[in-house]
């Protein structure tokens, strides 16, 4: 699942909106928002995501692989 906490922040640190990263990205806001909600882009989403909000690997994995992370982070 994706870290939308995370990505609401990101999109508002670059001075964005979810309704302008949508158009950026060639998506309806309907579809955005759906997707928000869900938690649950795919890759092709997640890659135009990465280069319009210039997101480094680190923070890339963080935000659309937080289940992944969280479930690492926790393992002893």
């Amino acid at each position: 699942m994706v870290d939308t906490r995370a990505l609401r922040g990101i999109i508002a640190a670059n001075g964005e909106t979810q309704i302008s990263v949508a158009a950026k990205i060639g998506m309806p806001f309907s579809t955005f928002y759906s997707k928000m909600r869900r938690k649950c882009f795919d890759s092709d989403d997640m890659y135009a995501l990465r280069k319009v909000l210039k997101m480094n690997d680190r923070t890339s994995v963080e935000i659309f692989l937080a289940d992944a992370v969280e479930q690492k982070s926790t393992r002893p």
